[in-house]
C-alpha cells in the first residue's frame, strides 16, 4: 500500500526539462515583487519568449533578456506574487517546465532586490560564412528595429472606458512611433479606490484594453483618473450619472468626451445625438378670407297716387326720400315714372273716347 501511494505522488511531480537556468530568490511581501533567475551554466543564455505562469494562470512574459554565465537576473513585478503562498512555475520559449516556486504564508519575503550581476548582449548579427563568393550588391539600408519603450513620457492617452459592464474595461492608445510597456502604472475612480496596471503593452500606433471588475460606479457620477509609475496624472474624466447602458461606452472624439458604440481596442466611432431630431413645424397654410359681396338693398320708393301732388319737402320722413339725398334728386327719381304714366294715357285716350261715343 506504502508503494502504491508512492507511485502515485511520484505520478504528479512535474516534470522538468533539463536547463541551467533556475529560480534562485524571491520576494512576494515587498512594494516591488520579484523573482531571481540564476544560470549555473558558463555559457550564456538568451530567455527571449520564456514566461512565468502561476496557479491563476496569470503569464509574465520574459522579452529579449539574456543572463550570462554563472550569473543572476532579477525580474520585477507589480501586485504578481501573492502574499499568502502561491506556485509560480518558469517556461522557456517551447513550453517547457524548467523550474518552479511554491511558498507558502510563512515564507512569504520582503526584501530589497539584489539586482542582478551580469546580463549579457543578444547578438543580432549572423556571421557570414567563408569560402563563399560575395554577389555585388548595391547596398540597401538596414531597417532599424524600434525597441520596446518601458513607461514612455509622452504619446498614451485614455480613449475609451466602459464603467457599466460586468467586466469593466479602459483603453489605451499609443501614437509613438516604437512599441511602450507601461510598467505600475493605475487607474483611480473619484473615491480613490484603486486598481494597478502591472504591465501592459502597447504596439505602435495601435491600442490596448485593461480589464478589472467592481470598480466603478454604474449608477451615479464618477471619475476615471489615469497615473504613470511616478503618480502623475495622464489623463482623466469625470462622468455623469443616468447614462447605463451596456451598449455604449464613454470614448474621445477629437478631445471631446461622449457616450458612442462599442469599439473596444479598435478606432472609436463617431458620438452618439442625445439631442432628439426636431421635427420641423408646418407652416400654416393662410386662406384668405373672401370678403363677401353685399348686394346693395334695394331702394323701395313709393309711387304717388295720379291725384297726389308733388310737393318740394325737405322733411325726412317723405317716403320717397333717400337719407342724406335732397328733395331734388327725389324728383329727378319720378321724371320717368311721369312720363311713363303721361304717354299710357295718351295711347289710351283714342279708345276711352271711342268707347264714350258709343255709349
Amino acid at each position: 500500500m506504502l508503494v502504491l501511494l508512492l507511485l502515485i505522488l511520484f505520478s504528479f511531480r512535474p516534470v522538468f526539462a533539463e536547463s541551467s537556468i533556475e529560480i534562485n530568490d524571491f520576494s512576494s511581501d515587498s512594494s516591488t515583487e520579484w523573482i531571481q533567475l540564476k544560470n549555473t551554466n558558463s555559457n550564456s543564455i538568451n530567455l527571449n519568449g520564456w514566461y512565468f505562469k502561476d496557479l491563476a494562470n496569470t503569464i509574465k512574459t520574459i522579452n529579449n533578456i539574456c543572463i550570462s554565465g554563472n550569473s543572476t537576473q532579477i525580474f520585477e513585478f507589480n501586485s504578481y506574487l501573492n502574499n499568502d503562498g502561491d506556485t509560480v512555475n518558469l517556461y522557456d520559449s517551447n513550453g517547457l517546465l524548467i523550474d518552479q516556486l511554491i511558498y507558502s504564508d510563512s515564507e512569504s519575503k520582503n526584501q530589497i532586490s539584489p539586482g542582478s550581476t551580469n546580463t549579457c548582449l543578444i547578438p543580432t548579427n549572423t556571421p557570414t560564412p567563408t569560402n563563399s563568393p560575395t554577389p555585388t550588391l548595391t547596398p540597401s539600408p538596414t531597417p532599424t528595429v524600434d525597441p520596446t519603450i518601458v513607461n514612455p513620457t509622452s504619446g498614451i492617452k485614455l480613449t475609451e472606458f466602459m464603467p457599466y459592464s460586468n467586466i469593466e474595461w479602459i483603453e489605451l492608445y499609443n501614437s509613438n512611433d516604437y512599441d511602450v510597456k507601461l510598467v505600475a502604472w493605475k487607474i483611480e475612480d473619484n473615491n480613490a479606490h484603486t486598481k494597478n496596471i502591472s504591465e501592459l503593452l502597447i504596439k505602435s500606433k495601435n491600442y490596448a484594453v485593461f480589464e478589472f471588475s467592481s470598480f466603478l460606479n454604474n449608477s451615479e457620477s464618477d471619475k476615471l483618473i489615469l497615473y504613470d509609475q511616478n503618480q502623475k496624472i495622464i489623463d482623466s474624466y469625470q462622468y455623469p450619472s443616468g447614462k447605463f447602458d451596456l451598449e455604449k461606452a464613454w470614448s474621445k472624439n477629437d478631445n471631446i468626451w461622449c457616450l458612442t458604440t462599442l469599439s473596444k481596442g479598435q478606432s472609436n466611432y463617431q458620438c452618439l445625438s442625445n439631442t432628439p431630431t426636431s421635427t420641423p413645424t408646418p407652416t400654416a397654410t393662410v386662406t384668405p378670407e373672401l370678403t363677401p359681396s353685399i348686394e346693395p338693398t334695394p331702394i323701395i320708393t313709393d309711387f304717388p297716387s295720379s291725384t297726389q301732388k308733388i310737393e318740394n319737402s325737405t322733411e325726412s320722413s317723405n317716403p320717397g326720400s333717400v337719407l342724406g339725398e335732397s328733395s331734388e334728386t327725389v324728383k329727378r327719381n319720378f321724371l320717368p315714372v311721369i312720363l311713363i304714366f303721361s304717354g299710357a294715357i295718351l295711347l289710351l285716350s283714342p279708345l276711352i273716347i271711342s268707347k264714350l261715343k258709343r255709349s
